[in-house]
């Protein structure tokens, strides 16, 4: 999407609220495998219900088109029932995309459920983008991993996201 995922901004004490956990970086990475199969199950499950969608949302279209059509003859020929069998057309075609988007929706919360319980903060499912609440000191932080790293290579402060992140390497110096 799907960017199908994405958070807004949170102050640190409700994510504290919401985390289950305060991660070392070896509680973390010990994650990542699991972690990287359930994204990689859930990206490949939503790409398929992606794809239903944009099948129904095109027959959504091509009902829409006949029904204009045939609301074009109706006005040029009374007589004709090509306007009632359009709008059933387009009635089905409708129900038929409110299920898929119903089943996408589904699927989406699931795969959330079963990503977030791990304690970890799902910033955006496709990219795989994850963060880990992590502490040292009074230092609130996070550790942050995506799809494509090997490794938590990555951290930044809570309230300067993706943009911030710096190489771990650095953490050191803010202790």
């Amino acid at each position: 999407m799907l960017g199908y995922a994405g958070v807004g901004t949170v102050v640190w004490e409700d994510l504290i609220c919401m985390a289950t956990k305060v991660f070392t970086l070896e509680q973390a990475r010990a994650l990542i495998p699991a972690l990287r199969e359930l994204l990689e199950a859930a990206n490949d499950e939503l790409e398929s219900f992606h794809l239903r969608l944009e099948e129904v949302n095109d027959q959504v279209r091509v009902a829409e088109a006949r029904l204009d059509a045939a609301d074009l003859c109706m006005s040029e020929d009374p007589g004709a029932d090509g306007l009632q069998m359009a709008s059933g057309q387009y009635e089905r075609a409708i129900a038929e995309l409110s299920a898929a988007q119903k089943d996408f929706l589904d699927r989406l919360n699931y795969w959330v459920d079963r990503i977030s319980e791990n304690g970890v903060i799902l910033r955006d499912i496709r990219s795989g983008l994850l963060d880990f609440p992590a502490r040292q000191g009074k230092l609130d932080y996070f550790l942050c991993w995506c799809l494509g790293e090997d490794d938590i290579l990555y951290w930044h402060l809570v309230n300067d996201g993706f943009i911030g992140r710096k190489p771990l390497a650095i953490l050191g110096e803010y202790f």
